[in-house]
Formats: C-alpha cells, sequence, structure tokens
C-alpha cells in the first residue's frame, strides 16, 4: 500500500525542482523527511534526506542555468530511487 503523505512530499519536491525559484531549505528538509519516512532500509532513507539537501542548496544557489539543470536532474533521480524503495509494512 502506498503512504499518501510520503507520496504528496515527493510530488512536492518534484515541483520544487520545476521551477527556478528560492527554495526554503527547512521546508525542504521536511518533505524529504516525509517523502522517505516509509522506506525500510533507515540508513538510506538518511542518505537519501542528506543528498536532497544538499541538490536542494545546490539548486538554490545555481548561478546559471546549466546548474539549475543538473540538481533537477540529480534530484529527480534520488526521488525515483525513494519512490523504487522498499516500503516498511
Amino acid at each position: 500500500m502506498r503512504d499518501v503523505s510520503s507520496t504528496a512530499a515527493v510530488i512536492q519536491l518534484r515541483a520544487l525542482l520545476a521551477v527556478d525559484a528560492r527554495i526554503d531549505l527547512f521546508a525542504g528538509r521536511q518533505l524529504a523527511l516525509q517523502a522517505t519516512s516509509r522506506i525500510a532500509n533507515r540508513q538510506r532513507a538518511v542518505l537519501y534526506v542528506d543528498y536532497l539537501e544538499a541538490v536542494l542548496l545546490r539548486y538554490m544557489s545555481a548561478a546559471n542555468r546549466t546548474d539549475f539543470e543538473a540538481s533537477r536532474k540529480i534530484g529527480n533521480r534520488l526521488l525515483d530511487a525513494i519512490e523504487a524503495s522498499p516500503r516498511r509494512n
């Protein structure tokens, strides 16, 4: 069964990465925590949160379009991995 709040958080993170806007890192981290809350492997979940936070920080401070695109691509790959991760029962 899919966790609605986790899925919603992934959707919100994808939306943040879809626009060139300033990202509130606290809100982004909270969304990352929510997105990974149902992952069975807690170590993996913590790594995903840390990586996503780094991507959001890089995205937020990127000086040019190429950096935005690279960060967006990395972020979306991480979100794909989160969605594919085995879930806790």
